[in-house]
This record gives structure tokens, sequence and C-alpha cells, in this order.
């Protein structure tokens, strides 16, 4: 496996994401896991209950990250990915899954 953060996205497999989660890699300036889309005060995001819309919280949340990506060196954002409670934080295994994936992917580039 590439260096992950480095690998082009389009070569990114899901062998790849099986590895960030049995070599239990770090977070780290370029590679952040969420477990699944953020909430606000627990319950699901609006796209978990019906996956018309994702919720704007949600959005801002991953939003936030992307652009913190894009003022420094670039990064990798895994969501479905649990981490663990040390520090640094490491992926420790799947979080929750997302409905209509692909959908879910294609209305947060939008």
């Amino acid at each position: 496996m590439a260096k992950f953060p480095d690998k082009p996205l389009s070569d990114v497999s899901w062998s790849d994401i099986e590895e960030v989660v049995s070599h239990q890699l770090e977070e780290s300036q370029r590679l952040e896991f969420k477990r699944g889309l953020p909430v606000k005060d627990g319950g699901s995001d609006t796209w978990m209950l019906s996956q018309k819309r994702i919720g704007d919280y949600a959005r801002d949340e991953l939003a936030k990250e992307i652009v913190a990506f894009a003022n420094a060196y670039g990064g990798v954002l895994i969501v479905g990915i649990d981490e663990s409670d040390d520090n640094p934080k490491r992926a420790s295994g799947f979080g929750d899954s997302i409905p209509k994936c692909v959908d879910c992917a294609e209305r947060l580039e939008q």
C-alpha cells in the first residue's frame, strides 16, 4: 500500500481502506477519520434516514475539514472509519455504513 494520503484518489481501492483499519493508521495533518456523517445533538443525519438530503450540519462540518486540507498540504477525509480514543487517534474499525454512498458523495461534491 502506498503511503495512503499520497496515493491518488483514483487509485484507492476497498483493500486500501481495509488496510487503513488493519494497520491502525494514525490521523495526521493529511488524514482524518469520521465515524459517520457528523450530527449536532446525537441522532442521525437526514441522509441516514431518507437519503434525500445531507443535513446542513454534516455538510458544514465536512466542508470545514476539506477547507483545512485545502489551506494546508491537502489530505484525505474518510467517512465511515472509527477512531481510537488515544492521541494521536488511530483507525480502529469501521463506523456507520453510509446508505447510497455514491449518491451521498455526489451530493457532497455539489
